[in-house]
């Protein structure tokens, strides 16, 4: 998934956190053998690192140095 614009990116952090709940209750759910509490829990974690991923591409894009002297992000115009 690319993301375009703030509201993705937002919708995008939103998601992150309720992917870490989702994986701590995937984590302990009794109903579930300890391999398939553990394949889901991967399953998750490796969805929300493609989302992080997704986040930081964004950013880097979105942001910028404006110099070597003043490294601090400005957004591109």
């Amino acid at each position: 998934m690319k993301i375009q614009n703030e509201h993705e990116l937002t919708v995008s952090f939103e998601w992150l956190a309720k992917m870490a709940e989702q994986r701590e209750v995937a984590l302990v759910e009794p109903s579930w053998d300890e391999e398939s509490r553990q394949s889901i829990a991967d399953d998750i974690e490796a969805q929300r690192l493609s989302i992080e991923r997704d986040v930081w591409k964004y950013l880097k894009e979105k942001y910028e140095p404006v110099s070597l002297a003043d490294p601090s992000p400005v957004p591109k115009m």
